[in-house]
């Protein structure tokens, strides 16, 4: 049905793989952000090594999608790509 639209293939995957990205780290960035108001209120921790944790915590999230997407179209079933 969607391939149905006057859009490409390349353009019908860019747009899943942002739209997945985005939701990852608005989730992510909910999170952390809830957590770094606690610890602010609260004055203690290091802020440098929690904004270096929720950095790496987004980049480890995005290659993970990354991966996750290319698991996807190098198979033709979705339950072989679910392993």
């Amino acid at each position: 049905m969607l391939l149905a639209q006057p859009v490409s293939r390349p353009e019908v995957f860019v747009g899943k793989a942002l739209g997945a990205s985005l939701a990852v780290l608005a989730a992510l960035s909910l999170g952390f952000g809830i957590a770094g108001l606690g610890m602010a209120g609260s004055g203690g921790g290091k802020p440098g090594a929690f904004l270096a944790l929720a950095g790496w915590t987004l980049l480890l999230a995005l290659v993970s999608v990354g991966f996750g997407f290319i698991i996807s179209v190098l198979t033709r079933k979705g339950a072989t790509a679910l392993g």
